[in-house]
């Protein structure tokens, strides 16, 4: 191989490192909840949405939306996340369904292609 083929990998497994993020030690995902809106210094990049969430967070890279399904529904949120990721169909998603004083409250954990 190559010294011209051995500095580009070099490089790129040095910026691939810098890139990663390292986990603060927990596994799992900080309360969801606050109310109102409430953030924990997590922008929304949709400020038509942001209003209708409950709850957001961010940990470990993974973006949390926390609503009442009576005040916002999925696909809004969902349109929410995309305009996080930078456009239609960037955001991939898990949804976890409950409910919270006896109305539907879910939970959106949100990741970026």
């Amino acid at each position: 191989m190559s010294l011209t083929k051995i500095i580009p990998i070099i490089a790129a497994a040095g910026f691939l490192a810098g890139c990663e993020v390292q986990p603060n030690g927990s596994s799992t995902f900080p309360s969801i909840g606050g109310g109102n809106g409430g953030s924990s210094n997590v922008s929304v990049a949709d400020a038509g949405l942001a209003g209708s969430l409950d709850a957001v967070s961010m940990r470990d890279g993974v973006l949390v939306y926390a609503y009442y399904t009576d005040v916002v529904k999925d696909g809004r949120v969902l349109a929410g996340a995309d305009t996080h990721c930078g456009g239609a169909g960037q955001a991939d998603i898990t949804l976890n369904k409950g409910d919270r004083g006896g109305r539907a409250y879910n939970q959106m954990l949100i990741t970026c292609r």
